[in-house]
């Protein structure tokens, strides 16, 4: 399993972000979900919808903070752990929970 964080995603609660990736005939499939727990049980969000991938990414679990996209344009505050999606020598993508949904920004790893 290439990725799976412990943190404090969304409202402070404590939550586990998994990125799964199956492979088939030599290609790679992402998908990330969230789990929080809850009284019935763990709610299941999907934060990365399933795509195909040429290299497989990693997940960073980021203290809450400011944070920058790569080109500079867009600045965001988190007040929870942030997570990381980090395509090693490529791309790295910024998932953070705003206050009542997650919110994705390309930055730089």
């Amino acid at each position: 399993m290439p990725g799976l964080l412990q943190g404090r995603f969304v409202d402070g609660k404590e939550s586990f972000a998994v990125a799964l990736v199956p492979e088939r005939a030599g290609k790679f499939r992402e998908q990330v979900l969230l789990f929080e727990r809850q009284e019935s049980g763990l709610k299941s969000t999907p934060l990365v919808l399933p795509k195909d991938l040429a290299i497989i990414n990693v997940l960073v679990k980021l203290p809450p903070g400011r944070y920058t996209s790569f080109d500079g344009t867009r600045k965001v505050k988190t007040n929870t752990d942030a997570i990381a999606i980090v395509q090693l020598e490529a791309r790295a993508s910024l998932l953070y929970w705003d206050g009542s949904q997650f919110r994705s920004l390309p930055w730089s790893y």
